[in-house]
């Protein structure tokens, strides 16, 4: 499940929203207010076998087992937070599937090529650090 409404900025009127490219606090913004729902989601997950990873503001559950009917638990957590599901981005599947550069495959977490050769001229000093810490944390998972 990915959520969407952080990073966000309101233009003049008849203009559309924004994507902030991202101080280098945003991310650790994004993480204090989430906290709480963090929690709650971390509850359930463990109560019933999922693991629940997220960075930033994608959220990702995945299991062993079909755990479709959970679901609906887990958005309402969601939709009770200051975050916004982006139903476009949202689904449920039961293959391996690609997700802020990491694949989640048979309850394992693997960086893709793609994530890691991503040109370093494109991305700030913090966002390197950020990028290389998430996948130190990967590969440990």
């Amino acid at each position: 499940m990915i959520i969407n409404k952080y990073g966000t900025k309101k233009e003049k009127k008849g203009h559309n929203k924004k994507k902030n490219p991202g101080a280098p606090t945003s991310s650790h913004i994004a993480n204090l207010v989430f906290i709480p729902y963090d929690y709650k989601l971390w509850s359930i997950c463990l109560e019933h076998k999922l693991v629940y990873t997220r960075f930033i503001d994608d959220l990702t559950f995945s299991s062993q087992s079909d755990f479709k009917e959970l679901s609906m638990e887990l958005v309402d957590i969601i939709n009770r937070s200051p975050f916004k599901i982006s139903h476009r981005k949202t689904f449920y599947s039961d293959k391996p599937v690609e997700v802020t550069g990491v694949v989640v495959k048979q309850n394992k977490l693997e960086v893709t090529n793609a994530f890691k050769s991503k040109s370093q001229a494109e991305l700030s000093e913090a966002a390197i650090r950020s990028r290389k810490s998430y996948e130190n944390r990967i590969n440990k998972a």
